[in-house]
């Protein structure tokens, strides 16, 4: 059963006296934002997580002093059936019993990003896809952000912008990296990016999702509720994204062949822009420090989606030239010798 859209909404901004479960503390900051963001609206907070006290120690040292309860090392259906609201680790299957219990009680139940989206404010441009995600959000992020000072950029890459959501206004841009798992539950709050990224599409993740189409409609769901005056920016190499649907959006387009309406595009040894039929270059990409024709891809749609919100040529070109990559990504290090060296650790 999939909860209405404002009832979720409305679960995620009254918090204060309700009984929310944060299902899944982790480890890699998300849980610790949300739990401390809950408890400071006033939420009655129980961390529930199948990992030990051992296991958290890192995280429940950083919530020291926050008034939250923990119930560690297994889940409570009840708990779970008589929250008021449900917080979720995205990586926690939507098959689980225990969040099928709560759905089956009629229980709201979103993410950590969920809780951004329903009381961000300002602008959102968003990237989801089976690759590039990171890189393609994290130089889109540097371009945006020498445009637009108030700028930020989080999501699914260990970085929650709870903590910086007081500080945001409708003038605010927030460059959110997206996985399949954080769409399906933003899909259910009838949540909408005013621009979309796809990297690409492929079978990923069919190990937690319910077959290859329940990870496709997962993903397609950052375009689902797309409207007039925004943007899709999609790669047109991908065959899958002929095929999706963006509501009223401008699908812009972006790869290695000039597109036949505006986007971003490979030509020769050059990455270029075309904009209601005029060519422009961009920069060569030769001076990109991110290295493979992937990344040169990555750029293309990071351009892509930048020059669509009205950041200059010159910013994007700028921005493209000075990104040395994600760290542990291909992430250039320096030159010794005349030879590229290059953290790929990750």
């Amino acid at each position: 059963m999939t909860p209405p859209s404002t009832r979720l909404i409305d679960a995620a901004l009254s918090l204060r006296g309700k009984r929310v479960v944060l299902a899944g503390l982790g480890l890699f900051g998300g849980g610790v934002a949300a739990a401390r963001y809950l408890a400071e609206k006033g939420a009655e907070v129980l961390v529930t997580d199948l990992k030990t006290e051992a296991d958290l120690a890192g995280s429940m040292r950083a919530l020291e002093g926050v008034a939250v309860e923990y119930k560690l090392g297994w889940h409570d259906h009840e708990d779970f059936e008589q929250a008021d609201l449900v917080v979720a680790n995205p990586a926690i299957p939507i098959q689980s019993p225990h969040l099928q219990a709560a759905l089956s009680a009629d229980v709201a139940v979103t993410t950590e990003i969920g809780l951004f989206a329903a009381a961000y404010r300002g602008k959102t441009i968003a990237v989801t896809g089976t690759s590039g995600k990171t890189t393609t959000t994290t130089l889109l992020g540097q371009i945006v952000s020498n445009a637009v000072p108030d700028t930020l950029v989080g999501g699914n890459m260990g970085v929650s912008l709870l903590d910086r959501l007081e500080e945001t206004t409708e003038k605010t841009t927030a460059v959110l990296e997206l996985s399949s798992f954080q769409l399906r539950y933003l899909g259910w709050m009838g949540w909408r990016p005013d621009v979309a990224v796809v990297t690409n599409f492929a079978p990923n993740h069919l190990d937690i999702h319910d077959g290859l189409e329940d990870y496709r409609i997962c993903k397609q769901q950052i375009l689902a509720g797309q409207a007039e005056g925004d943007r899709a920016i999609l790669n047109a190499e991908d065959e899958e994204m002929s095929g999706w649907t963006a509501g009223g959006a401008e699908r812009r387009w972006f790869g290695e062949i000039q597109p036949a309406t505006n986007g971003v595009f490979l030509d020769g040894g050059e990455i270029a822009s075309l904009e209601d039929g005029r060519r422009s270059a961009l920069c060569p990409v030769s001076e990109l420090r991110i290295p493979g024709r992937h990344n040169q891809i990555n750029a293309c749609a990071a351009a892509c989606a930048a020059l669509s919100v009205g950041v200059s040529a010159d910013l994007v070109s700028e921005g493209m030239v000075s990104f040395g990559g994600v760290e542990h990504r291909l992430e250039h290090c320096g030159t010794i010798r005349n030879r590229g060296l290059y953290n790929g650790s990750i």
